[in-house]
């Protein structure tokens, strides 16, 4: 639980990657990457 807490605290930018839904919900994010067959998305978060 410290590490979730401490990332999102973190007042600078993350590039996390992860298959954990609740650990990625619990920082927060504001954009998201994803790769697919025609290249990156970002995205904001809605």
């Amino acid at each position: 639980m410290h590490d979730k807490v401490a990332l999102a605290d973190f007042p600078g930018a993350l590039i996390v990657a992860s298959h954990d839904a609740d650990f990625i919900a619990a920082l927060a994010p504001t954009h998201t990457m994803q790769r697919s067959r025609e290249g990156w998305r970002y995205d904001p978060v809605i």
